[in-house]
């Protein structure tokens, strides 16, 4: 995966060719949330917290929204 940041925004270049710009958000989420997404990171499921939501929204996404 490549990243790509510029001023306005920073994109990511997905294996396949596809860019994915992206937005900086901030979220609140409950502590257990926040427990159960570390442990992901810790086990190596995911890179970071980012990357945790990101997967999870776009899975979310794939199968229709919630």
């Amino acid at each position: 995966m490549l990243v790509h940041k510029s001023d306005k925004e920073i994109v990511c270049m997905q294996p396949g060719g596809r860019n994915m710009p992206r937005e900086r958000v901030s979220l609140t989420l409950p502590n257990e949330c926040v427990e159960w997404i570390d442990e992901k990171v810790k086990s190596r499921t995911f890179a970071n917290r980012s990357h945790a939501v990101e997967v999870l929204v776009l899975e979310a996404m794939k199968r229709g929204g919630v």
